[in-house]
C-alpha cells in the first residue's frame, strides 16, 4: 500500500497521454482506403458465414474474418470461395442451403468454412494435425453459453462456488 495519492480522474497519467499520442499517430498514418476496402471485401464473407453458422456476425468479426478468408483461400483458391459466397448470399432467405451447395459442388468447402468458424482451427490430416488460429474467439464458445474457453476467467474469484444460473435467470424470479 502506498501513501502516494491516486491521480485525479480529470488529470491523465503520463502513460495515458503517451498512449493517446501513439494511437493518434497510428490512426493518422493508417490508410483509410485500405480499411474501407477490407471492410467492403469481407462483408460478403461475414454475411455468408452468418447464414452458414446461424450466429450473427457483425463488424467486430472483421479481424477473424480476414484470418478465415486467408486460411480458406490458401486451401482452396479464391475462385471457389467467391463462388461459395455468391451462392450462399444469393440464396433466398430461409432456404435449405445443403442441396443448393451440393448442386454447385460447394458443400465440402462450406462445411470446412463452418468448421473453421466454430472451432477456430484448421482440420489438417497428418502428423502435425490442425492449427489453432483463433480458439478463444471461435463460435463454439458463443453457441455453448454454459462454458468458456479454458484459462479464460468466468468471473470474480470464487465464482465457481455458486450454482450455474443462465443469463437473465435473476430477471424471471
Amino acid at each position: 500500500m502506498s501513501d502516494t495519492p491516486a491521480p485525479s480522474p480529470l488529470t491523465p497519467s503520463r502513460r495515458e497521454v503517451l498512449a493517446g499520442i501513439a494511437g493518434t499517430a497510428a490512426l493518422a498514418l493508417s490508410p483509410l482506403d485500405a480499411v474501407a476496402a477490407a471492410l467492403k471485401d469481407l462483408k460478403p464473407l461475414l454475411a455468408a458465414s452468418q447464414r452458414l453458422t446461424g450466429i450473427p456476425l457483425d463488424l467486430s468479426y472483421l479481424d477473424i474474418g480476414q484470418i478465415v478468408w486467408n486460411t480458406m483461400r490458401r486451401s482452396h483458391g479464391e475462385a471457389p470461395l467467391v463462388r461459395l459466397l455468391a451462392v450462399v448470399n444469393g440464396a433466398p432467405e430461409g432456404s435449405d442451403l445443403a442441396p443448393l451447395l451440393r448442386r454447385h459442388d460447394l458443400l465440402p468447402i462450406a462445411q470446412e468454412l463452418t468448421s473453421l468458424w466454430y472451432t477456430g482451427s484448421t482440420a489438417r490430416k497428418g502428423r502435425n494435425g490442425g492449427t489453432a488460429l483463433f480458439y478463444n474467439d471461435a463460435l463454439m464458445w458463443r453457441s455453448c453459453a454454459f462454458t468458456k474457453p479454458p484459462a479464460t476467467c468466468g468471473g470474480p474469484f470464487g465464482y465457481w462456488e455458486n450454482p450455474y444460473a443462465p443469463a437473465g435467470a435473476d430477471d424471471r424470479i
